[in-house]
């Protein structure tokens, strides 16, 4: 009588347990705006929002121009704790009104600070300046943390096309 024993190992692909990656500790140290807290709205919201239909920017040309040039941070904290996004925000906060009254301190990112610059400048070569007016702005509000601009909308010269940034 013989007996033979066999053994093998198995690695199952598709099964990976690896953690996500966590920030370094100098990740996080670099932005003094936003860190990871123990905020009471973490486990209340998933998204909160506001949205501006005809929103007026108060800075001028010349104070957007300014804003775009500063300095920059990440956003590294929302209600859903997610990595930081690879589009940084400007450091100084701009103020939207409404003709309602509503009004609202925000930050925005450079490509939107950007768009909002050209809009307000006095540029007025044909094909220069397209953007007539602001439709809408989406604004992500995290309690006692601050409010982003998350996506612009504008009016263009061209009846039937909108410019979007998100």
């Amino acid at each position: 009588m013989s007996l033979i024993l066999s053994s093998c190992a198995i690695k199952w692909k598709g099964h990976n347990k690896s953690k996500p990656k966590k920030l370094t500790e100098k990740e996080l140290s670099s932005n003094s705006k936003l860190k990871k807290s123990n905020n009471w709205a973490d486990e209340y919201y998933k998204e909160t929002t506001f949205i501006i239909k005809k929103p007026i920017v108060k800075e001028s040309y010349k104070q957007l121009v300014k804003i775009c040039k500063g300095n920059e941070f990440s956003l590294i904290f929302d209600y859903q704790s997610k990595t930081p996004k690879p589009v940084k925000f400007k450091g100084d906060q701009i103020t939207v009104l409404t003709k309602s009254g509503f009004s609202k301190k925000l930050y925005l990112t450079k490509g939107a600070c950007r768009e909002l610059s050209l809009f307000k400048s006095k540029i007025k070569k044909e094909g220069e300046n397209f953007r007539k007016s602001i439709k809408q702005m989406n604004l992500m509000y995290i309690y006692n943390k601050g409010t982003y601009l998350t996506r612009l909308e504008f009016n263009t010269a061209y009846k039937g096309v909108d410019f979007i940034i998100e």
